[in-house]
């Protein structure tokens, strides 16, 4: 059974990869609620539960197992050489509101039901994407790289990508208006 709980007491959002479709639900601290279907954990291949500060993802492995990965920013000081914020534009337009669900839809026929009132037309959801610095090993020419000391024997290096996680839905695509889960 998914472990949830241990990192996410209250409400978060829910994004998962059904075999038969993609759905984005609500963790309301207690079990994971979609609009039009029951939770099953041996449907999903991967399940995202999500808010502003951290993210547990579990992914669907070939021998069938979950694997997780938990990323928590509460209480870190993060500098822009860390993280990256990008906001991408949610799918579809608003067509309805129902019982705290939103209705997005587009013109080609999908839709997606998202746990909240939306109270725009457009709504876009932010991604944190993290870096890390890392030096590369510099060696005389023709030296053998098993030489080298760590530390003493490197170069400037570069920034390298390490990770991406959700962060939530916004009203603006500079992260100002969070969009409020209905749980």
């Amino acid at each position: 059974m998914i472990d949830i709980k241990s990192r996410f007491s209250k409400s978060a959002w829910a994004y998962a990869v059904f075999y038969d479709k993609v759905q984005v639900g609500v963790w309301d601290g207690e079990k994971l609620a979609f609009h039009d279907r029951a939770f099953e954990e041996s449907d999903v291949v991967e399940l995202r539960v999500f808010n502003s500060d951290s993210e547990l993802r579990l992914t669907r492995l070939p021998d069938g197992k979950l694997a997780q990965r938990f990323i928590d920013d509460t209480g870190k000081t993060l500098t822009d050489a860390d993280v990256s914020d990008l906001h991408y534009s949610v799918y579809g337009k608003k067509e309805k509101v129902t019982n705290g669900w939103t209705l997005m839809s587009e013109d080609k026929g999908g839709t997606l039901w998202i746990p909240a009132s939306i109270e725009a037309d457009h709504f876009w959801l932010k991604v944190r994407n993290y870096f890390q610095w890392k030096s590369v090993p510099v060696g005389k020419r023709g030296a053998d790289d098993s030489d080298l000391k760590p530390g003493k024997d490197s170069g400037p290096g570069g920034l390298e990508f390490t990770d991406y996680r959700f962060a939530g839905f916004y009203y603006d695509n500079s992260g100002k208006g969070e969009v409020k889960i209905n749980a």
